[in-house]
């Protein structure tokens, strides 16, 4: 009797790590779920649209300004990690064609939209993507700007060497406003991408082509 209880045991334990180790590579391998693409810790919210490339809502994480500054290192980088997602193709790609409005932002304090007490900053860090790019992450500052409908936008650009007729760049976003007196940071990324080039019949260009935007 001793010895079925054992063997039970055994196989329950087995059967116990076989299910944890499925479950754990189901999230691993999964898009990150509705409910957690857009946190955030504090009383305000960003949303930011997609004007013109793929569907998927980006992974954004809304914090007070103060206290993500009190984070150390580590933890501000495991932050922007969980922001460029967990599988190919988890965070949106824009398309760079030129349009005006790359990205469209509005925000909400408590719940309801409003409107940020000055234009909010922005920082964008590119980083290399392929072989051939040397060159070391760049990062490029600046502000929204308001369309005609006094709504914020901001423009993309390709801002790594061109190698290839197909790029896809890597950018990861930090918006920094404030409203009603409180300062906020929001960090979100994105890859974006050339529209009329098709990635299965993809050939290296004989000269490169420079960034389109430096700084």
């Amino acid at each position: 009797m001793k010895k079925k209880t054992v063997v039970f045991s055994l196989l329950l334990i087995f059967a116990l790590i076989i299910l944890g180790g499925a479950l754990f590579l189901r999230y691993a391998f999964s898009p990150t779920a509705d409910d957690k693409r857009n946190l955030s810790f504090g009383d305000a919210e960003l949303s930011v649209e997609i004007v013109n490339g793929s569907f998927v809502k980006p992974i954004i994480r809304t914090y007070e300004l103060e206290e993500y500054q009190s984070f150390s290192e580590a933890k501000r980088e495991k932050i922007q990690n969980q922001t460029l997602g967990k599988i190919e193709g988890d965070i949106p790609c824009v398309y760079l064609d030129g349009t005006k409005e790359s990205l469209k932002f509005s925000f909400k304090k408590d719940g309801v939209k409003t409107k940020p007490d000055h234009d909010p900053e922005i920082q964008l860090t590119s980083y290399p993507v392929t072989t051939e790019d040397q060159e070391p992450e760049r990062v490029i500052t600046g502000s929204l700007l308001k369309d005609e409908k006094d709504e914020y936008f901001y423009m993309l650009y390709r801002y790594r060497t061109q190698y290839e007729k197909y790029f896809l760049e890597t950018n990861c976003l930090q918006l920094s406003y404030e409203i009603d007196g409180r300062k906020y940071i929001s960090i979100f990324s994105v890859h974006t991408s050339n529209p009329d080039a098709d990635f299965f019949n993809n050939e290296t260009l004989k000269e490169p082509i420079p960034p389109e935007k430096l700084y």
